[in-house]
């Protein structure tokens, strides 16, 4: 897998574009590329843009990423967008639950401008 990190100054948020297979290994060390990104920029909203990418994660693995993802400093307060291809098909509201559960906002979107336009209505 590949990723690009950027900051997106107009409307305040760090977007990470992503290629190939995501598997958990590589979306925890995009999270510790996005808090490092978000901290630098002092931004609190993150977008992860799969829409090219493959997901490779179990819901054992998804389970798990919630609290990699706190440990890691991705936590609540930061929140966070991702957008995959309309065809993917994956157990996305399992995934949200979870988010929620752990107490993280996190949103899973199939349109990149609705996405970015949810993250835009949030206050920081």
């Amino acid at each position: 897998m590949k990723w690009r990190i950027e900051f997106l100054p107009e409307v305040r948020v760090v977007r990470a574009t992503t290629t190939g297979v995501v598997t958990a290994d590589c979306a925890r060390t995009v999270a510790q590329d996005l808090v490092y990104h978000l901290q630098g920029n002092q931004a609190a909203k993150f977008l992860v843009d799969h829409r090219d990418a493959e997901l490779s994660m179990n819901l054992v693995e998804l389970y798990y990423l919630a609290g990699d993802t706190i440990k890691i400093g991705l936590d609540s307060r930061y929140t966070g967008a991702l957008v995959f291809a309309p065809d993917t098909s994956h157990d996305f509201r399992f995934y949200e639950v979870r988010m929620y559960n752990v107490g993280l906002r996190r949103k899973v979107f199939l349109e990149y401008d609705i996405a970015l336009a949810w993250l835009e209505s949030i206050p920081e």
